[in-house]
């Protein structure tokens, strides 16, 4: 089914992303020396799980996947209702919905894959800092345990995120979508530390 692993594409953006990063020169600019610093480390640590996942691709995903879609050629899944399908195993689960009458979207979420834990100083005033933490929890981001935490199909979302959410913040893979427009890959990310609550936000 693929020629090459879902992860191959994004691998080959992010690392032109991470070299320019490290190449461009921000002269005597402490600030944005700094900032680029930290966004290469959190780029380069998101990489190497690019890299790693797509070891783990090659190596237990892919027979994974192609013997969940055996067993259901074969007949040996029973599915229930017509928009939605669900094929999970040991190291994989597959969910396939049916937008429309010729759309179809997958999305592959692999088990055993390990996320990692960054440290981001701050580096933000107390007010810029507030204010983006206030943008993200009044649009993309949710709650675990009271922590802040989100999922994105944006490469550029999660650096963003990870830059202003200062402590240690947990980024992972969660899942692969495959549709029309091509391969995307889902991020996950927690912060490992409480902030304001979306009530307390928009009161």
């Amino acid at each position: 089914m693929f020629v090459e692993s879902p992860y191959d594409a994004l691998i080959r953006d992010l690392e032109g992303w991470v070299r320019g990063v490290k190449a461009i020169d921000d002269g005597n600019n402490g600030w944005e020396i700094e900032v680029r610093r930290i966004l290469y480390r959190i780029g380069d640590r998101m990489l190497q799980l690019f890299k790693q996942a797509k070891e783990e691709w090659f190596r237990v995903h892919y027979g994974e996947l192609n013997r969940l879609f055996e067993r259901l050629l074969s007949g040996g899944v029973n599915v229930t209702g017509d928009k939605r399908l669900v094929l999970s195993s040991g190291d994989l689960s597959i969910t396939i919905n049916r937008i429309k009458a010729r759309k179809v979207t997958i999305r592959l979420v692999p088990k055993g894959l390990l996320g990692i834990n960054i440290r981001v100083p701050r580096l933000f005033s107390e007010y810029m800092q507030r204010a983006a933490l206030l943008g993200w929890v009044l649009s993309d981001e949710g709650r675990d345990e009271g922590r802040p935490m989100m999922f994105t199909a944006y490469t550029w979302q999660a650096l963003l995120w990870a830059l202003v959410h200062d402590g240690w913040v947990h980024i992972r893979i969660y899942a692969i979508d495959l549709n029309d427009d091509g391969i995307t890959v889902i991020w996950q990310l927690r912060a490992r530390h409480k902030r304001i609550s979306k009530d307390s936000a928009i009161k």
